[in-house]
């Protein structure tokens, strides 16, 4: 299956209802990554905010959402959604971030979990995702939110440019959220999505597979102001760590579109910076001594061959 790119929610619209998705059980799974929102600090209405009180969510927005969410869920996204767009604080600004992320995952999931992948349009085709159209208006008022689908529009997402909150970032007291948005803004690239496991050191060749592209410099980049971030500031660091954890897992993904130099070059680096456990730092020190003695066997998918130089090479990139 060839990588199906979705643009914003017009032409999804159109393209997505113009064909037919498989049925679930057809599917191969997109790995998820729930965020949990029970134990995010939400944030508080800054007093000194620059703009008057008001509401984040409009009475659409909010009764759009009620058939999916608890009123409190409603309320506290809200409260998000107006702080982050009026709030000074750097720290407030990533826990409305927060605050958003995780709800509007919850929202996802309820949506994927609740699909009838039976149902059809008045076209005959299938099209489980219909209330898209329904939760539209939020892409009017969540920065950088849009409101899509992946794989052949079989699978449900939403994601946020990360554009919107690097400019919010400027404007607020203090560096926190600045350092948060750019290093998430490394890892994920323009846009951050919980749906699907691709990251921007990945290259993706198909809906549910490609190469890592570790040796670029680009894991190296993020775990170095991953790590700096954490080490200085006491929020946003469950965000950072699932990233963090998924550059550890992309870094063993064992399809590199580099050559074994250059990705163990990279690896040793990362090694030093001392960013991962000891645990996984000494996994990764055999790994790349294992790769540098010309063993190509992958140790992390059993009998498997490890795969290089997929750039200009003849590799299967997971399917």
């Amino acid at each position: 299956m060839k990588l199906f790119s979705i643009p914003i929610l017009a032409a999804l619209l159109s393209s997505c209802a113009s064909e037919t998705p498989q049925k679930n059980n057809e599917q191969a799974s997109i790995q998820t990554s729930k965020v949990d929102s029970s134990d995010l600090t939400d944030p508080m209405i800054d007093e000194n905010s620059n703009q008057s009180g008001g509401d984040g969510l409009t009475e659409e927005n909010k009764n759009a959402l009620k058939p999916y969410l608890q009123s409190n869920q409603i309320t506290r996204l809200s409260n998000a959604v107006y702080s982050i767009g009026t709030s000074n604080s750097d720290i407030n600004a990533i826990q409305s971030f927060e605050t958003i992320v995780g709800i509007t995952d919850t929202l996802k999931n309820i949506i994927i979990d609740g699909a009838n992948y039976e149902t059809v349009d008045e076209n005959g085709e299938y099209y489980p995702f219909t209330l898209r159209t329904e939760l539209a208006s939020l892409e009017e008022v969540v920065p950088g939110f849009t409101n899509s689908c992946i794989a052949e529009c079989t699978e449900y997402d939403c994601w946020f440019y990360l554009a919107p909150y690097l400019e919010l970032a400027k404007k607020t007291n203090g560096s926190a959220d600045d350092e948060f948005f750019e290093a998430l803004s490394i890892g994920y690239g323009e846009r951050m999505t919980t749906a699907h496991t691709f990251k921007a050191w990945f290259a993706q060749m198909w809906d549910y597979g490609g190469a890592t592209l570790l040796g670029n410099g680009i894991h190296l980049d993020f775990l170095t102001k991953a790590k700096h971030y954490n080490e200085n500031y006491q929020v946003g660091n469950k965000l950072m760590n699932k990233l963090i954890k998924s550059a550890y897992d992309d870094i063993n993904h064992g399809i590199y579109m580099n050559s074994p130099e250059k990705v163990t070059e990279e690896m040793r680096a990362i090694i030093e910076l001392k960013v991962f456990s000891e645990d996984k730092n000494e996994n990764l020190s055999k790994f790349a001594t294992q790769i540098e003695n010309g063993n190509m066997e992958n140790p992390n998918s059993g009998g498997s061959q490890l795969q290089f130089n997929c750039e200009t090479g003849d590799c299967d990139f997971g399917g």
